[in-house]
């Protein structure tokens, strides 16, 4: 185990040192990249996936996976929007059948993978369509606009001059880091991904676990659809698109491995920032948003090489 911390402390000390060169290179190069502006994007879109890092870095340190979570961040906005729009619900009210909404679908994911042994890939593919296309036939294809400042101030409203939406997010990024370390319910994911029988055999409730990780990390992606929708004062058919990628990308480049057993919520946020720096970049230099997608998609060949190569270097080790 001290050897494993030293390869993580290895990978987060890394990846910090190139977030700090990456940083100065655009701070010098482009004067726009440290404007107010383009900082408060950056930081928002941090946010919006900070607040899924932990549960997915859960899910994958337990060696599962989820695909879904973009589509149920994007459902999870259009129905508190249609709720409070449309159905003229509650604030509160609306953000809690949200959640518990949000609650059934990773309980849903979680029970198929647990209790019916179904892959993870192909059960969080599954439900990725079926939310997908929900999304758009709540609210008839449409976005939902103009939603009330009550509810748009949970994100806009600022403390210090930082919005609310980044303080909650890097709060529940720093619980999920104490749980996934200190907390020994959460550490048994670390057992159940290194091998899942031996964590049966020691008494873990694994299929318990596996579906609480699932649930969690849907009820994360409720809260992400919520605020984003909060920021934007409007809820978007497109929110979350690519969001289930650029996390397991992010985890992946923090030092988690898709075999399971190891990862951190440090390292995970440091993954995820680089990559958004990544993107900012592409929009700061002019370059064609479509490179966005390129870019994604040469990202996860690398970061899934360096994984398999890792894994098969431990066997000989």
């Amino acid at each position: 185990m001290k050897y494993l911390g030293r390869i993580f402390k290895a990978r987060e000390s890394s990846l910090a040192i190139i977030i700090f060169i990456f940083v100065l290179i655009l701070s010098f190069t482009n004067p726009n990249f440290t404007s107010k502006i383009n900082l408060l994007g950056i930081l928002f879109y941090i946010a919006e996936n900070t607040i899924m890092i932990g549960a997915i870095t859960l899910i994958i340190v337990s060696g599962n996976f989820d695909l879904s979570v973009g589509s149920v961040l994007g459902f999870s906005g259009i129905l508190v929007g249609v709720l409070i729009q449309n159905a003229r619900v509650p604030i509160p009210l609306a953000i809690i059948i949200t959640l518990v909404v949000a609650a059934a679908i990773g309980l849903l994911n979680g029970s198929i993978i647990a209790y019916a042994s179904v892959n993870p890939f192909i059960t969080t593919l599954a439900t990725w369509f079926i939310f997908l296309g929900l999304k758009y036939i709540i609210n008839g294809g449409r976005h939902v606009n103009n939603l009330p400042y009550e509810f748009n101030k949970i994100a806009q409203y600022r403390i210090l001059g930082i919005p609310l939406m980044v303080i909650f997010a890097f709060i529940i990024m720093i619980i999920f880091e104490i749980l996934l370390k200190k907390n020994v319910y959460f550490k048994q994911n670390y057992f159940i991904g290194g091998n899942e029988k031996a964590a049966i055999l020691v008494g873990i409730k694994v299929k318990r676990v596996i579906t609480f990780n699932y649930m969690l990390i849907a009820i994360m992606a409720g809260m992400a659809g919520m605020l984003t929708a909060a920021r934007f004062g409007n809820a978007y058919t497109s929110a979350g698109t690519d969001s289930a990628f650029i996390l397991v990308i992010g985890v992946i480049l923090g030092g988690a491995s898709l075999y399971g057993g190891s990862g951190s919520v440090l390292g995970s946020m440091l993954g995820l920032i680089l990559i958004s720096l990544i993107y900012n970049s592409i929009i700061m230099y002019g370059i064609n948003l479509n490179w966005n997608q390129v870019t994604l998609g040469l990202i996860i060949i690398a970061a899934v090489t360096i994984d398999v190569v890792l894994e098969n270097r431990k066997k000989f080790i």
